[in-house]
């Protein structure tokens, strides 16, 4: 029975330890921290008063949660744990290491809707929708400003090369300094989409005036396309020349004029071009009326989770038709079942509609 148990266990451990390992090497492929900087704590606090400390975790998740936990696909993720950065006296300043400049402007609801606008009339008969997902996202930017170290001895020794951990079990506080704008640390999203922008501006995009996340392209032929991002998820709406001359800009590098690399983006999957589409939660599509276009948004699917959700936690099923300004009555069976839950599924109903 304990040979049994054993093997059970290590059937178990296997998919997640491969999940770090593969996170763990990705991360150090990309150069998201210099090993060559690995040393105490201690020694960069008398060097370097502006430095920071923060701790690391690698977060599993799993797909497929029907199958044995040995047959599920993991997936790793390593982040750092920006909620908690240590500057050299021991204070905790990630809520003050920020200016209120410092955040994400994702593309919202409304902005995609005067997207939409400006690129049916851009491309008129001709309009297309495109939409990609650039591929490693944060990581394919530098971190700036000043130092950060990871706390080795904190949660991220799932990150050392095995050359390396017998060196790092013998310190007392080992850090090493990171590099990229690694997911988890506050500034990342900051320094992220500042250097995504260069590399649009590289590309003759231009920030359309009054937005964050909003771009302008003119292809060559003086046809027009407009960019909304948000974070490392594009869509494009416009004339269908220029959205595709736009994306073989972006999939490329090109040459600044002052001779240095912009570098490509590289997209998960190459980029999809249609009338219909289907981005951040939404359902998109473009009906072409003879020299014009339209453009609908639902959200159906959001709307047929929650509801398959709260029909499968209650056994019970929702029905279409509700009668204006009447409230469904309770009964027995009813009352009371739903009030731990309540207030989530009335804010998911709202957003939806």
């Amino acid at each position: 029975k304990e040979l049994r148990r054993l093997k059970q266990a290590r059937g178990q451990a296997e998919p997640r330890q491969a999940a770090r390992r593969e996170e763990a090497d990705d991360l150090n492929g990309k150069d998201c921290v210099d090993w060559s900087s690995l040393t105490e704590w201690d020694d960069v606090k008398a060097t370097d008063h502006g430095a920071t400390r923060v701790k690391g975790k690698m977060l599993l998740s799993s797909k497929h949660e029907e199958l044995p936990e040995s047959e599920r696909e993991y997936k790793g993720r390593f982040v750092l744990q920006g909620c908690w950065q240590w500057d050299v006296s021991g204070k905790n300043v990630a809520k003050t290491v920020l200016g209120c400049d410092m955040v994400s402007a994702p593309i919202q609801v409304q902005e995609l809707k005067i997207l939409a606008a400006a690129g049916t009339r851009a491309g008129k008969a001709r309009t297309v929708c495109a939409t990609a997902d650039e591929k490693n996202g944060y990581i394919n930017e530098l971190l700036h400003g000043d130092a950060v170290w990871l706390d080795l001895s904190k949660g991220g020794h799932d990150l050392v090369p095995d050359h390396l951990r017998e060196r790092v079990a013998s310190m007392r506080q080992p850090v090493v300094r990171v590099v990229k704008a690694m997911h988890g640390l506050r500034r990342s999203v900051f320094d992220y989409e500042a250097g995504r922008d260069t590399r649009f501006v590289d590309r003759n995009l231009t920030l359309v005036e009054g937005s964050r996340c909003i771009f302008s392209y003119t292809g060559s032929t003086g046809e027009r396309c407009f960019l909304g991002v948000f974070i490392d998820d594009q869509i494009a709406l416009g004339h269908e020349d220029a959205v595709r001359e736009m994306y073989a800009l972006l999939g490329r590098d090109v040459t600044r004029p002052d001779g240095s690399t912009s570098p490509r983006f590289p997209f998960k999957a190459p980029p999809l071009f249609g009338l219909k589409q289907h981005v951040l939660g939404l359902d998109l599509e473009i009906r072409l009326c003879g020299d014009r276009a339209e453009v609908s948004f639902s959200q159906a699917d959001y709307s047929h989770h929650w509801t398959g959700k709260f029909e499968e936690e209650f056994g019970l099923k929702l029905s279409p038709q509700v009668t204006p300004g009447v409230a469904p009555a309770a009964t027995s069976e009813t009352k009371g079942r739903f009030a731990s839950v309540a207030r989530s599924y009335v804010m998911a109903a709202m957003f939806s509609a």
